[in-house]
Order: structure tokens, then sequence, then C-alpha cells
């Protein structure tokens, strides 16, 4: 047999980059239906799995179209579905989002209720409301060795930052999902998304994920030298000219 045998010449046919490519990076999707409720389901590449109902619009729209086609429509769902979630996964990826250093000191006080809350106070003294604890962070903090008490206040401390930032940055790609689309308001219920509203949300997630100092697969690591700047300047320039609130 000649080698020219062995070889396949035929021309193959790539995938076109695409602003879905990060979403590839990131997590499988997928959609489905238990009785007469339709699901949209991801696992992520941390091993987490999520899942949240859709309507069953949102199912069709997905299922009624070419394979390829529909590959794209359900990484479009899913990262509309899911935006805070990749979010945090970014945050928590990002070497320069460190909220760690804007904390001078986490405490803990029991509320009447039995359940342990927890007050963040910040470098510039500002302290909020109490933060309630989840009843499993709750029974676990009670029955941690008082030395090892502060550690895990501060773990909670950092995580509820990255959820408030990841949830002001959600507000404000919905901001511009509303400007793209032209309605006023998006719906109460993200089952309500139309595929409109859907798309341009997925579009501007997969815009500013890029602006993240993140390099995994089609995301390449960003340089910020030029001029000093984070990327969070530019992603505030872009959204809303405003600081992402520590």
């Amino acid at each position: 047999m000649k080698l020219s045998e062995l070889i396949d010449f035929s021309p193959k046919q790539e995938r076109k980059a695409s602003p879905l490519d990060v979403y590839r990076d990131l997590f499988t999707a997928e959609i489905g239906r238990e009785g007469l409720d339709d699901y949209v389901r991801i696992h992520t590449k941390d091993g987490s799995t999520y899942q949240r109902s859709i309507s069953a619009a949102q199912y069709a729209w997905c299922v009624n179209s070419d394979p390829e086609e529909r590959e794209n429509r359900i990484l479009t769902l899913a990262s509309t579905m899911f935006r805070k979630e990749i979010l945090v996964m970014y945050l928590n990826w990002d070497p320069d989002f460190r909220p760690e250093e804007s904390i001078r000191d986490v405490r803990a006080y029991r509320q009447r209720n039995g359940i342990f809350a927890f007050s963040i106070t910040f470098n510039d003294s500002y302290t909020p409301l109490g933060i309630p604890m989840e009843q499993e962070d709750s029974d676990r903090y009670r029955r941690l060795d008082p030395d090892d008490r502060l550690g895990f206040l501060m773990q909670l401390a950092i995580e509820h930052l990255t959820n408030m930032n990841a949830q002001d940055i959600v507000g404000r790609i919905n901001q511009q999902a509303t400007q793209k689309t032209g309605v006023c308001t998006l719906p109460i219920r993200q089952k309500d998304y139309t595929p409109e509203i859907t798309t341009a949300i997925s579009h501007i997630l997969s815009v500013n994920l890029s602006r993240f100092n993140v390099g995994i697969g089609h995301v390449q690591k960003r340089e910020w030298e030029v001029g000093h700047k984070s990327p969070y300047d530019d992603l505030d320039t872009k959204m809303s000219g405003t600081k992402i609130s520590m």
C-alpha cells in the first residue's frame, strides 16, 4: 500500500471562529425535558453543574434548527441563563481581582434566630450591613475551632464580594442589552427572554469576558502594560463609566 493511500488528503471543514468559542472552553451545555418542564444545564470545567428552567419557546428555539446551529443556540441560551455564574468563575481566575486587599476585618455575630451573620470592615473604615450566613455555613462556623474561624470568615467575605461584583457586571450587561434590542426593560423572568434578548446578552458577555486577565483556550490572556491600565478600566468605560464597587 502506498503512503499516499494512508493519508487522507480530503479538505477538513474547520469550525469558523465565533464569539461562542469562549463558552466552549468553559462548559458543556445541554437542554432537556423532565415531564412537562424544560431545562438548560451546564457542566463547567471546574466540576460544577448548574440547571435552570426554560420555557417551551426557548426549548423549541434550540431544537428546531440544524445540528450545528442547535449547538450554537444552546450555548447562547446557556451563557445567558448562567451569566452570573460564568462571571464568578472569571473573577476567581483573574489575578487582577483581589477583593481581600480591600478588607480590614471580618467579624461574626449571632442573630436573633440563632443563625450567624458576618460584617466586613473595609480599609476605608466603611462597614456595610451584616450579611446573614447560610444555615450550612452557620453550622460549620459554630463547629470550628476559634483559631480557624477568621480564615473561614475571610473566605465567606471574598465569596460575597465576588458575587456582588459579578451581579454588578450582570446589571451593566442587562442595561446594554436593553439598548441593543430596543426594549425598555428586560423581562423579570429569564424564561421570558426572546431569542433577540438572549443573543444580545450572550454576545455582550463574551465581549466582556475577553477583557479579563484570564488565559484559557480561546480566551487569550491580555497584556495590560500599555498605559498601565487595568482590565476593569476598559470594562467600566464600555459599560457604564463607573468603577466596580467593592
